[in-house]
C-alpha cells in the first residue's frame, strides 16, 4: 500500500493510494473555501473528472462544478463528453433534484 498527500494553493488538497491488490489508482480530492472554477478546471483536465465531483461537497463547491460542467458544455469539442458520462449526468440529476434552497444553492441556474 503506497500513498500520498499533496495540497495547492488554491486550498485544494489530493490524496492517492496504489494498492497492490488492485490494478487501479484511487485519488480522492478535497476542496476548501479558496477554490475557484480553475482549480475544478485542472483536476477535469487531467482526466479526474469522477473524483473531483465526488469531492464537491458544499452548495458552493457544488455551484462551481456545474458552472464548469455548463462552460465545458458550451465547447463543440467536448459537449459529447460531457453529456457521455454517466457520472456526470448523475451529478447533474443529483444536483437538480437537491431541495436546498435560498442564495446557498445557486447550482440549478447552470
Amino acid at each position: 500500500f503506497e500513498s500520498s498527500t499533496s495540497e495547492s494553493p488554491g486550498g485544494v488538497s489530493t490524496s492517492s493510494s496504489n494498492h497492490s491488490s488492485q490494478s487501479h489508482n484511487t485519488l480522492a480530492l478535497s476542496f476548501g473555501p479558496n477554490t475557484s472554477v480553475s482549480d475544478l478546471k485542472y483536476f477535469a483536465e487531467r482526466g479526474c473528472i469522477v473524483p473531483l465531483l465526488k469531492a464537491l461537497s458544499t452548495p458552493r463547491l457544488k455551484t462551481l462544478g456545474t458552472r464548469m460542467l455548463a462552460d465545458y458544455a458550451k465547447m463543440p469539442h467536448r459537449r459529447v463528453a460531457v453529456a457521455s458520462n454517466q457520472k456526470i449526468l448523475e451529478f447533474c440529476v443529483k444536483t437538480m433534484l437537491d431541495s436546498t434552497e435560498g442564495t446557498e444553492w445557486p447550482a440549478r441556474e447552470y
